[in-house]
Formats: structure tokens, sequence, C-alpha cells
């Protein structure tokens, strides 16, 4: 819920800065839409973590680590070249708009696998509209690097119908937690 309040707070700052026509890159309504990733994968480590069993928890962390390198390399492949006049210092934040995004996503496809979801809507509902936001910053960052941004057009009104119903529960998968599979072990002398 942080995280989508984020991406909220982020759009009246901007909707302020609009009417000034001051919009510097970054600026401060950029601190709040990239707060949203991160936040958005705090909601999605927890359960993971209460969940998982430790070996399993640190698997699926290095799991979703790895899907985000990728995501990184093929990021930066589509910025890095039409870099423009923008200085490195902007693209590099741009870069962290989808990774931000995609941290969640990976994290979220992750441990639908690990906590061995079924595969429906409630299991994929967060991490495919969290992998659609990463994509919807990809491409609004492409148009600010081609100068080609408009208010109010159809990638605009894209972000609401995504953010709305992103309020998804995450997977149910196995309701074993940590700490009986801790208490299990201990029993049995391991």
């Amino acid at each position: 819920m942080a995280g989508i309040a984020c991406i909220a707070v982020g759009q009246l700052v901007w909707n302020l800065q609009l009417p000034f026509s001051w919009l510097p890159f970054p600026g401060p309504s950029d601190l709040f839409f990239l707060s949203c990733g991160p936040l958005l994968a705090v909601g999605l480590w927890t359960p993971g973590r209460e969940r998982l069993e430790p070996s399993a928890w640190r698997m699926a962390k290095l799991d979703a680590a790895t899907l985000l390198v990728a995501v990184l390399a093929a990021t930066l492949a589509l910025f890095l070249p039409r870099q423009g006049g923008d200085s490195l210092f902007q693209v590099l934040v741009m870069t962290l708009y989808p990774i931000g995004q995609a941290a969640a996503a990976c994290l979220g496809f992750v441990l639908v696998l690990a906590l061995r979801a079924r595969w429906d809507a409630r299991a994929l509902a967060r991490p495919i509209l969290i992998a659609v936001l990463a994509c919807q910053w990809v491409a609004w960052n492409l148009r600010f690097l081609a100068d080609r941004l408009v208010d109010g057009d159809w990638l605009d009104l894209s972000f609401t119908a995504v953010v709305l119903p992103g309020r998804a529960r995450p997977p149910a998968g196995r309701r074993e937690t940590a700490a009986p599979a801790r208490g299990r072990a201990r029993e049995q002398g391991r």
C-alpha cells in the first residue's frame, strides 16, 4: 500500500510543478516515484521471509537478484544509446525507475514459484502488474530521452489503470512459516 501511495503523492507533486513549468529532472516528484518499487518489494519480502525456510528464502533472494541483473543490463542497453544531451546521472536515475519496479516484480515471480502457489489471478496479479508498471516507466523514460513527452496521453493514463488494481494480495502458497520449520528441525535433532 505504501508503494501505491508514493505514486499518488509523486503525481500530486508533479501536478503542482506543472503550472510553474518547473520540471527539473530529477525533481521533487521523483523521490516519491522512485520509492514505489522498493516499498513494493518490501511488501513482498515479508511473506517470503515468513513462509519459506531459511535456505529456500536465500535461494529465492538469489534468483530474484539474478533476474534483476538481467533487467538492469537490458534497461541500460535501451537508455544509454539514447542519452543525447542528458547527463549520465540523469540516465542512471531513469534506470532506477524500472529497476525499482522490477526488483518487486522479480521477487514476486520467484515467490510464486518458491511458495508453490497456484498459477491463478490471485498469485500472479501483483507481480504482473508491477512488471507492467516497470515497462511503463521504460516507455515513459524513452519518451523523455527523445523529448516526446505528452501530458495526459494514453501512457500517462495507463499508469492509473495499472496502479489501481495493484492492491492484489501476495501469493498464498504454503502457509507454513519459517519458525515452525526451524522448530521441527530442532525436534528431529538436526
